[in-house]
């Protein structure tokens, strides 16, 4: 059995241990606080200020509505200083005409106090300390102050943006009105055009029909200049016929919706030149067609182009004893660059800016027939892809028209 002196030696050896023990851990406590207590120095000072030079106004208002806090941006919007702000109802900025429903909003909040966005669609106006009053959008967030909940409001000032939507608006009706009155336009154009066909198609039929019963009754008559004159005749009729179709296909390219689809080239442009052999006969015309791409377009459209370029260049190359014909596309980055070119009789490049005119000639009609109206479709057409024409020539060695498709669906 130890001593009591022994006993009290050993207890007090236990207390300091404990002792030492009870300093460490308030010293580790003291340090953890110093640290939370400079973490929410540097967290109220990040926050103070984000508060103070947000680009918005930021209003703090109480369940009574008023307010107690506001930034040097609620100073710019509202015309007020802090002083006036801080501790007034948050009515001295709502316009007078939105006071009862505003009351009732915020009432309704403030029972069920929740985050909500910029962008309700509700209609909010501030009103300036000189009583003028701007649309103003609103987000707001519920924040915890002692045992009191607050509301945290962001005001941004919705006046540019309301003028852009309203400018919206009034360009989409002008822009819906323009669509109706387009949409009527060609209408009446189509009734036109199709009136226009048909009271001169009437006229033409008379014309080319006297003028073969006029030729069969003059059948044995020997004097020639009138059998030419009459022949003259019939062959205008048949010009202003085909001149007929090809204006009316022209006004319908720019009014017809274009179905676009996967389209080759290749098949297309070879089923051309079967059709055109047919008609050559015994012309000799080297074709040179390098491998072609399939493309996104509408194939009657794209057709129609193919059968024009490829006329133009047969047509072109009808003085040559031996006619050279080129077809190639090249793959660009975001394109393919087509191209017909032949060694016909070309033209020269400074009435260039005439071939794809309407109506516009480059050769007198004596030596090349033809309406004026094919490149036009050309040119037409190819921008309703998307794409763009242009031509090279030189007078006496051939032309080149080159053509580019998008290799995106463009609308």
């Amino acid at each position: 059995m130890q001593p009591p002196e022994d006993l009290s030696k050993e207890r007090l050896i236990n207390d300091l241990v404990k002792l030492r023990q009870r300093i460490d851990e308030l010293a580790k406590i003291e340090e953890e606080k110093k640290k939370y207590e400079a973490e929410l120095a540097q967290t109220k000072a990040m926050f103070e200020g984000l508060f103070e030079y947000a680009p918005d106004a930021i209003l703090i208002v109480n369940h009574q509505g008023r307010i107690i806090q506001a930034n040097r941006q609620a100073e710019s919007l509202f015309g007020y200083t802090r002083k006036e702000l801080v501790d007034m109802d948050h009515d001295i900025i709502v316009p007078q005409r939105f006071m009862a429903k505003h009351h009732e909003q915020r009432m309704e909040y403030m029972s069920k106090p929740h985050i909500r966005h910029m962008g309700t669609g509700l209609e909010l106006y501030g009103r300036r300390k000189d009583g003028s009053e701007f649309p103003v959008d609103i987000a707001l967030g519920p924040m915890p102050i002692k045992d009191d909940i607050v509301a945290l409001a962001v005001v941004r000032d919705f006046t540019e943006r309301k003028k852009s939507e309203e400018q919206f608006i009034e360009l989409n009706k002008k822009l819906n009105d323009n669509v109706v009155q387009l949409e009527a336009a060609n209408k009446e154009l189509e009734a036109y055009s199709y009136s226009v066909s048909h009271d001169l198609r009437a006229p033409l039929r008379h014309m080319s029909g006297f003028a073969e019963r006029l030729q069969k009754r003059l059948a044995d008559h020997p004097d020639e200049k009138t059998h030419h004159y009459i022949n003259s005749i019939m062959a205008a009729s048949k010009t202003m016929g085909q001149l007929i179709d090809d204006l009316l296909s022209f006004s319908q390219i720019g009014r017809t919706g274009i179905q676009k689809r996967k389209v080759s080239l290749n098949a297309l442009v070879r089923e051309v030149i079967r059709e055109l052999t047919i008609e050559l006969k015994d012309r000799k015309i080297n074709w040179e067609i390098n491998e072609l791409p399939d493309v996104i377009g509408d194939r009657a459209l794209l057709r129609l182009v193919i059968v024009n370029l490829l006329s133009n260049a047969v047509k072109f190359t009808g003085t040559r004893f031996e006619a050279e014909i080129r077809i190639k596309c090249k793959d660009e980055e975001d394109v393919f660059t087509c191209s017909v070119a032949d060694n016909g009789v070309g033209f020269n490049m400074e009435s260039s800016d005439k071939l794809f005119g309407v109506f516009q000639r480059l050769h007198p009609h004596s030596e090349f027939e033809g309406t004026g109206i094919g490149l036009a479709n050309v040119q037409r057409i190819i921008a309703r892809h998307g794409g763009r024409v242009w031509a090279e020539g030189v007078v006496g060695q051939g032309a080149t028209v080159h053509f580019t498709l998008p290799k995106i669906n463009v609308i």
